[in-house]
């Protein structure tokens, strides 16, 4: 809500003014640059992988125009539906969003972008893309607050927030359901939580996806998306002949079902992330497949594992949504 912090309403104590440092549920803080940062040294597989997404988030030409902003919106609706569409009947006015895991806060300008004026937005990120977050937000004339920190060591109180959004971020935590659990902790009973994330894939996906990602996540993040460049010459050139094949009928040990496909989307979801949007720029087209595979250590559920995460956690799942490469989940505390 423009003019409004939600820091007062989400976290118990005085916050420490910027350059200061103070103690919030046992972890240091410091504030800085207007960004309310863990002060500690986080381990070193968590600091590659923070590295990388400030990368990721900062590369230029890939966020950072209405086409990309087009496309998530997009992609929202195919993955919640009404829950994305009508997100004023889910979300009550004046409550505290918390965006885990947001990057440069693409996912969630988007997705809240009918009611951001009338929400209080705060996005937490392990790593300094909080700080392009913070410059485009305040670019664009809207309110937010900011935390630098990993889901564990989150400084919010209990029950404290409305809503907690974090697509594509569960599958890099050590544990689907120790991460639901860290964070609804501090989502308020009858609080609403998104997420989508991973599913398993289909099996030459699977061990393709291996392969890739062994290979590139032991380079530097820079060689890697160097490199990517043609997987993402492959995949444009699969979508841009926009050809039809028949799969004529069920081939089991692939989980291939017979009938009709495009030849690019046949790629991405059986074989090989490809990645392909004709109204996206090149370097959007490598950012995603850079995405895709250079982070070392990702999970990939079953659905069964993603419902029990949150039944195990006290969580009524009402929107349940197996699709593609992935798994969209709403669901109320």
């Amino acid at each position: 809500m423009n003019g409004a912090s939600a820091f007062s309403r989400i976290i118990k104590g005085s916050l420490p003014r910027d350059g200061e440092t103070t103690f919030l549920r046992g972890v240091p803080f410091r504030m800085a640059d207007g960004v309310l940062r863990r002060y500690s040294e986080p381990d070193t597989a968590e600091s590659q992988l923070s590295d990388f997404y400030h990368k990721h988030w900062t590369v230029p030409g890939a966020y950072d125009d209405t086409a990309s902003d087009d496309y998530q919106a997009e992609i929202f609706k195919v993955m919640f539906g009404d829950v994305f569409e009508k997100i004023a009947t889910h979300v009550a006015k004046d409550s505290v969003v918390l965006d885990v895991g947001c990057g440069a806060g693409v996912a969630g300008r988007v997705f809240f972008h009918s009611i951001f004026n009338d929400i209080h937005y705060v996005g937490a990120d392990m790593s300094l893309a909080v700080d392009q977050a913070k410059t485009d937000f305040a670019e664009r004339g809207l309110s937010a607050d900011f935390i630098q920190a990993d889901i564990e060591s989150l400084p919010l109180e209990d029950e404290s927030v409305d809503v907690i959004f974090c697509p594509g971020v569960l599958h890099y935590t050590g544990g689907m359901r120790d991460s639901v659990r860290a964070l609804t902790r501090c989502l308020k009973k009858g609080g609403l939580f998104i997420t989508w994330v991973y599913k398993k894939q289909k099996p030459v996906r699977q061990l393709t996806d291996t392969l890739l990602r062994d290979h590139f996540s032991a380079m530097a993040p820079e060689a890697a998306f160097k490199e990517m460049e043609s997987l993402t010459k492959f995949g444009i050139a699969l979508g841009e002949l926009g050809v039809k094949i028949t799969v004529p009928e069920d081939v089991p040990v692939l989980d291939l079902k017979k009938g009709e496909y495009d030849l690019q989307r046949l790629f991405y979801y059986h074989f090989m992330k490809l990645f392909y949007h004709p109204d996206l720029t090149f370097t959007r087209h490598n950012v995603n497949n850079w995405n895709a595979y250079y982070p070392a250590n990702v999970l990939f559920p079953s659905e069964d594992e993603v419902k029990d995460a949150f039944t195990a956690n006290g969580m009524d799942t009402f929107y349940f949504h197996p699709h593609g490469n992935g798994i969209s989940v709403a669901a109320r505390k």
